[in-house]
């Protein structure tokens, strides 16, 4: 019994000694396994901070080579925390200076933008003075080449009215139109055009059918409109043909019944078009013929075959025939108020005057009485050139100032002449350049009258910037000099980005009554 028990004691403690052999063989591979594992963090560990220690190297070179050369050795010291933690310290710092750095290239990228942009400019304004200096030349050349018998003529010209005397600086005299009467009260000037109208019906009615239609036959094949009265718009052909009939000669009855025809034509293509208020405008060229006087032709021939349009010069031609000034300044109230020429009140702040054109009645009247259309006369040229006959004549009045009391030798207004294409692609057309031989002087200016927009005017500045250093302005009077212009230069001083942008810069700015006085009232230079 004791045996047995012994038996199953000694059973059950080998059983327990192989447990526990097996847990501790079990435990023995964990061990191994544990050290293989713990041996690949450990190279794992030190690749990293190899690895860490030679980037830290690249990022803290210039410490590194100190310390090499027997500097200051920490970072050799420090373990991989301490330079995981150092080297974050000093690539904030570095990315700050790097930033820094960049936004200084970045400065200066801009700075050498500007300075190429400078010489841009400077090259295109070198250009641009050479190439006006070298016409200017030119022309001297063509001109001293013309014959002793054009000298001749020029010398004999009456001395220009503004010209100078003993070699003085004088102001030029403003011209007023004082002999012109001012326009008569609105009231009176219709009373009598309803009596001139009253007239001319009482006429119309005296006159033979007859006649009139022989009014309208004569009429001009190349004028715009056919004068024709209603009623002969709707006349039969055979009205048309025994009115042809009338005539003897045999030329003049061809050229009528071509009239005729040409006529019946446009009256078939124009009848259906023709409204009432159209109607109501047709006119009778013959009864403004009627009363013309020879001093009104000659006004008329002034403006439209000289090309006039200041009173002035129309006064001028006119006295020069003999005629009295009393009689001119009649006749031309005269075709004022029968809407033959069209008046115009011109102020340029240096001077007033009147400037004068033919209507489209005085037209069609000029062409029916010399067969030929009227010319441009100046203040046509000048609307056309420049928009408003004010602005045409403000740059008229200021050109003649700079070539009289500035003494420029050559002073141009022809936009033509004076278009200046620039590097950019673009054109830039001075109102006036005025050349000085001495020197080699190149001047640009703008006649403003205040009626630009703030980007616009910008344009201009940048457009006259490239040609020139010196913007010069010039204004009829002081309020849009102060008003107006003064506050746009400012504004495009300062999206230019201010007076440092503009370094070498000078703006001119003044009136042309005190340009008449050889002053440039503000003066800005940078």
């Amino acid at each position: 019994m004791d045996e047995i028990m012994f038996g199953r004691r000694l059973k059950q403690s080998n059983a327990k000694q192989n447990n526990l052999e097996l847990k501790v063989m079990r435990l023995t591979d964990q061990v191994e396994n544990f050290k293989r594992i713990a041996f690949g963090y450990q190279q794992e560990y030190e690749r990293l901070v190899k690895e860490i220690r030679a980037l830290s190297y690249i990022i803290l070179n210039e410490e590194y080579v100190n310390s090499q050369l027997g500097g200051d050795r920490s970072i050799q010291q420090m373990d991989i925390f301490q330079l995981i933690k150092y080297m974050e310290v000093k690539y904030r710092q570095k990315h700050s200076e790097a930033r820094k750095l960049l936004s200084e290239l970045v400065d200066k990228l801009d700075q050498k933008e500007q300075e190429v942009e400078s010489l841009k400019i400077q090259l295109s304004r070198l250009l641009t003075r050479e190439q006006h200096l070298k016409e200017y030349d030119s022309e001297e050349v063509v001109n001293q080449e013309k014959g002793e018998e054009e000298t001749a003529k020029t010398t004999e010209r009456s001395p220009h009215p503004l010209a100078k005397s003993g070699g003085n600086i004088v102001k030029v005299t403003v011209i007023e139109n004082k002999n012109i009467k001012p326009p008569e009260p609105e009231n009176v000037e219709q009373k009598e055009s309803d009596e001139s109208q009253k007239k001319q019906n009482k006429r119309k009615n005296d006159q033979p059918a007859k006649e009139r239609n022989n009014i309208s036959q004569h009429s001009d094949t190349n004028a715009t409109e056919p004068i024709v009265s209603a009623k002969q718009e709707i006349d039969t052909d055979e009205k048309m043909e025994e009115s042809a009939q009338s005539y003897d000669d045999t030329q003049k009855e061809k050229r009528n019944i071509e009239v005729i025809s040409n006529i019946k034509k446009q009256i078939e293509e124009k009848t259906s078009k023709l409204s009432d208020e159209v109607m109501a405008h047709v006119v009778n060229l013959n009864d403004y013929i009627a009363e013309m006087t020879d001093v009104m032709w000659d006004i008329m021939m002034a403006i439209g075959r000289d090309g006039f349009s200041e009173a002035k010069d129309i006064k001028k031609v006119i006295v020069s025939k003999g005629i009295t000034e009393s009689a001119f300044n009649t006749a031309l109230s005269q075709l004022r108020k029968m809407n033959i020429v069209d008046q115009e009140r011109i102020n340029t702040g240096w001077r007033w005057f009147h400037a004068y054109e033919l209507s489209e009645i005085g037209r069609r009247i000029y062409l029916e009485k010399f067969k030929k259309e009227p010319v441009e006369c100046e203040k046509q040229i000048l609307k056309k050139e420049h928009t408003t006959a004010l602005h045409g004549y403000c740059i008229k009045d200021a050109s003649l100032i700079l070539k009289v009391i500035f003494e420029y030798d050559e002073v141009s207004t022809d936009r033509q002449k004076n278009s200046i294409k620039l590097y950019t692609g673009k054109i830039y057309i001075p109102d006036i350049i005025a050349k000085k031989k001495q020197g080699s002087v190149v001047d640009y200016f703008e006649v403003e009258l205040g009626n630009h927009t703030q980007n616009d005017f910008n344009k201009k500045c940048d457009k006259m910037l490239m040609v020139t250093r010196d913007l010069r302005f010039i204004v009829p009077d002081a309020e849009i000099m102060n008003k107006i212009l003064a506050r746009q230069i400012g504004q495009w001083v300062l999206e230019k980005g201010g007076k440092e942008k503009l370094k070498g810069t000078t703006i001119y700015l003044t009136t042309l009554k005190k340009l008449n006085e050889g002053i440039w009232e503000n003066r800005y230079p940078f």
